[in-house]
């Protein structure tokens, strides 16, 4: 069973904000916790624009590790709203599924993205 597929099927949170340094040094073309961040606000029909999001917290908060947790809490909410309301779509996930098996729309959504992601060549 693949990685990312053992994650799903057992629910459990794809050990990806370690470090994009980690994911990246395996993957072609991986995100960055920033890329990946901005992405899902994008998808996730926020009215306002990430950046300025990014800036209000930056004002408030000492690290990028607590701007990227909240960020990513924000997301997760409205993320997991649009998907239940129809607004957003999972290619292997339904509405139901994710309610019945206590699935979090927004962390299946990241393990799709990665589970898309070709491991770089060895030398």
């Amino acid at each position: 069973m693949k990685f990312l597929e053992h994650l799903k099927s057992n629910n459990e949170f794809p050990i990806i904000f370690i470090g994009s340094g980690i994911t990246r040094r395996y993957f072609k073309d991986a995100p960055t916790w920033d890329d990946l961040l901005q992405k899902l606000w994008e998808e996730s029909n926020i009215d306002s624009s990430y950046l300025a999001r990014f800036n209000e917290l930056e004002k408030d908060k000492n690290t990028s590790f607590d701007i990227y947790t909240n960020l990513a809490e924000e997301i997760e909410k409205k993320f997991d709203s649009e998907f239940y309301n129809g607004k957003v779509t999972l290619k292997n996930l339904s509405p139901e599924q994710a309610h019945k098996g206590k699935i979090s729309p927004f962390r299946c959504r990241i393990a799709e993205i990665y589970s898309n992601l070709q491991p770089l060549k060895k030398n």
